[in-house]
């Protein structure tokens, strides 16, 4: 059965966002709904919700990007990864979404790309032997289609 938007919020969402200024169908099926409220409550068991609240409300491209780094961060957090600080510095005065803790005791940087960011890229054009954007992309695409399976 296909719904749309708001009123297939599950009981979570309800509670606790308005998406009010969301344009599309979002969550249209029950399973997105039901991944919603886990969501918003991994990033309430994370101390993270006053964060996330305010993106999940914005504009579609917010939300899915807040949603992106809410994904990532929980399915690495419940394999053996758990996220040991959030928003942590990285160099040139970025930062990054958040740190993840190895089972070897090590900790690694973690930036969350959603669709859009080749616009972060540099404009330089990748020399002979070197890799494009583009093949990195497709890289990454592989890889998604990997982990997804």
């Amino acid at each position: 059965m296909h719904v749309s938007g708001a009123r297939l919020l599950g009981p979570v969402a309800r509670r606790l966002i308005s998406p009010d200024r969301w344009t599309d169908q979002y969550p249209a099926w029950p399973a997105s709904a039901k991944e919603l409220d886990v969501l918003l409550l991994f990033a309430d068991e994370q101390g993270r919700l006053a964060h996330f609240i305010p993106r999940l409300e914005s504009r579609n491209t917010q939300r899915d990007e807040a949603l992106s780094e809410l994904r990532v961060a929980y399915l690495l957090h419940h394999n053996q990864f758990p996220v040991v600080r959030w928003e942590p510095p990285g160099l040139n005065g970025k930062v990054g979404e958040y740190l993840i803790g190895t089972p070897e005791g090590q900790d690694v940087f973690v930036e969350v790309k959603s669709p859009g960011w080749e616009g972060e890229l540099p404009t330089r054009i990748a020399a002979p032997g070197e890799r494009s954007s583009q093949n990195i992309s497709k890289d990454i695409a592989k890889l998604s289609v990997k982990i997804r399976a």
